[in-house]
Protein backbone atom coordinates (compact mmCIF):
# COMPACT_ATOMS: atom_id res chain seq x y z
CA UNK A 1 0.00 0.00 0.00
CA UNK A 2 1.37 3.40 -0.93
CA UNK A 3 1.18 6.24 1.58
CA UNK A 4 1.67 9.57 -0.14
CA UNK A 5 3.39 12.64 1.22
CA UNK A 6 1.79 14.01 4.36
CA UNK A 7 -0.49 10.96 4.69
CA UNK A 8 -0.87 11.48 8.46
CA UNK A 9 -1.79 15.12 7.94
CA UNK A 10 -4.34 14.15 5.32
CA UNK A 11 -5.86 11.55 7.62
CA UNK A 12 -6.12 14.08 10.43
CA UNK A 13 -7.90 16.49 8.09
CA UNK A 14 -10.24 13.71 6.93
CA UNK A 15 -11.19 13.12 10.59
CA UNK A 16 -12.09 16.77 11.17
CA UNK A 17 -9.00 18.08 12.95
CA UNK A 18 -8.90 21.30 10.93
CA UNK A 19 -10.09 24.27 13.01
CA UNK A 20 -12.95 25.13 10.63
CA UNK A 21 -14.01 21.66 9.46
CA UNK A 22 -15.86 18.62 10.70
CA UNK A 23 -15.18 15.03 9.61
CA UNK A 24 -15.76 14.79 5.87
CA UNK A 25 -14.63 18.41 5.37
CA UNK A 26 -17.99 19.98 6.21
CA UNK A 27 -17.61 23.50 7.61
CA UNK A 28 -18.42 23.92 11.30
CA UNK A 29 -20.98 26.61 10.43
CA UNK A 30 -22.95 24.05 8.36
CA UNK A 31 -25.96 23.49 10.63
CA UNK A 32 -27.15 20.26 9.01
CA UNK A 33 -23.69 18.66 9.17
CA UNK A 34 -23.36 19.67 12.83
CA UNK A 35 -26.82 18.33 13.66
CA UNK A 36 -26.02 14.91 12.14
CA UNK A 37 -22.81 14.59 14.14
CA UNK A 38 -24.41 15.96 17.33
CA UNK A 39 -27.08 13.28 17.09
CA UNK A 40 -24.46 10.59 16.45
CA UNK A 41 -22.10 11.78 19.20
CA UNK A 42 -24.72 12.92 21.70
CA UNK A 43 -23.23 16.37 22.23
CA UNK A 44 -23.19 19.95 21.01
CA UNK A 45 -20.67 21.10 18.40
CA UNK A 46 -19.78 24.81 18.36
CA UNK A 47 -20.47 26.65 15.10
CA UNK A 48 -17.41 28.86 15.57
CA UNK A 49 -14.08 27.59 14.17
CA UNK A 50 -11.33 26.59 16.60
CA UNK A 51 -7.85 28.05 16.79
CA UNK A 52 -5.18 27.52 14.14
CA UNK A 53 -1.78 26.13 15.20
CA UNK A 54 -0.14 29.59 15.37
CA UNK A 55 -3.12 30.90 17.38
CA UNK A 56 -2.86 27.96 19.81
CA UNK A 57 0.84 28.61 20.40
CA UNK A 58 0.18 32.31 20.96
CA UNK A 59 -2.69 31.51 23.34
CA UNK A 60 -0.51 29.03 25.25
CA UNK A 61 2.31 31.51 25.62
CA UNK A 62 -0.02 34.32 26.73
CA UNK A 63 -1.93 32.17 29.25
CA UNK A 64 -5.23 32.01 27.34
CA UNK A 65 -4.86 28.28 26.64
CA UNK A 66 -4.37 25.96 29.60
CA UNK A 67 -3.72 22.56 27.98
CA UNK A 68 -2.18 21.37 24.73
CA UNK A 69 -1.84 17.86 23.29
CA UNK A 70 0.77 17.71 20.52
CA UNK A 71 1.23 14.70 18.23
CA UNK A 72 4.34 14.28 16.09
CA UNK A 73 5.14 17.98 15.72
CA UNK A 74 6.95 20.88 17.33
CA UNK A 75 4.63 23.89 17.05
CA UNK A 76 6.97 26.12 19.05
CA UNK A 77 9.67 25.60 16.44
CA UNK A 78 7.36 26.64 13.62
CA UNK A 79 5.00 29.20 15.14
CA UNK A 80 6.25 30.29 18.54
CA UNK A 81 8.96 32.10 20.32
CA UNK A 82 11.12 29.20 21.57
CA UNK A 83 12.48 31.41 24.33
CA UNK A 84 8.95 31.50 25.79
CA UNK A 85 8.93 27.74 26.25
CA UNK A 86 5.53 26.25 26.96
CA UNK A 87 4.21 29.56 28.20
CA UNK A 88 1.60 29.34 30.92
CA UNK A 89 0.14 25.94 30.08
CA UNK A 90 -1.09 23.92 33.05
CA UNK A 91 -0.75 20.73 31.00
CA UNK A 92 1.42 19.89 27.99
CA UNK A 93 1.34 16.39 26.51
CA UNK A 94 3.73 15.52 23.67
CA UNK A 95 2.98 12.31 21.80
CA UNK A 96 6.07 11.73 19.69
CA UNK A 97 6.22 9.20 16.90
CA UNK A 98 9.14 6.79 17.10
Amino acid sequence: MLLGDYANSRGAADLGLLPDRLPGYAYVDNASAREKLEKLWGGVIPSKPGLTAPQMVEAAQSGKLKALYVVGANPLLHFGKPSSGRGQLDLLIVHEMS
